[in-house]
């Protein structure tokens, strides 16, 4: 009998016969099409990818976090970019977006903002907007 990378994580082994690893499964992940898979269209879900947003000076709050306002490229108001409060992650200081609870299915509840590929420090998107009613940039995938 062979086998095979678990195909949701990538690092346990398992038989060529079963789908995912005793780990993967113990998650109570929907389905793998639905972890690295391709939607109803055949693209791939939006929450894998990067997501480009806008964000304005103006100050908004959600779940508890006040920041400023963040839009899609549907100009949608989709949250709000605050800075990373959790002393214990490496995001500590960082612009986050805390999504609205309506968009959380399908964006998620939290990316990090990054510029050039790295984490953008919150003090220096609030010097961008100091200068500038609006900022675009991209998030992490999630």
């Amino acid at each position: 009998m062979g086998y095979k990378k678990c195909p949701i994580c990538e690092i346990n082994w398992i038989e060529e016969s079963a789908e995912t690893c005793t780990v993967c499964a113990g998650k109570n992940l929907h389905s793998v099409s639905n972890h690295v898979g391709a939607n109803k269209r055949g693209s791939p879900p939006n929450r894998d990818k990067e997501l480009t947003v806008t964000i304005m000076k103006t100050i908004g709050v959600a779940r508890g976090k006040t920041g400023y306002l963040a839009y899609d490229n549907n100009n949608r108001k989709i949250g709000v970019v605050f800075k990373s409060d959790d002393k214990r992650t490496v995001r500590y200081g960082n612009s986050e977006l805390c999504f609205y609870e309506k968009y959380e299915s399908e964006l998620g509840a939290w990316r990090i903002i990054k510029i050039n590929g790295a984490y953008l420090p919150f003090d220096r998107l609030k010097n961008i907007l100091s200068r500038q009613e609006k900022y675009v940039c991209t998030t992490d995938v999630r």
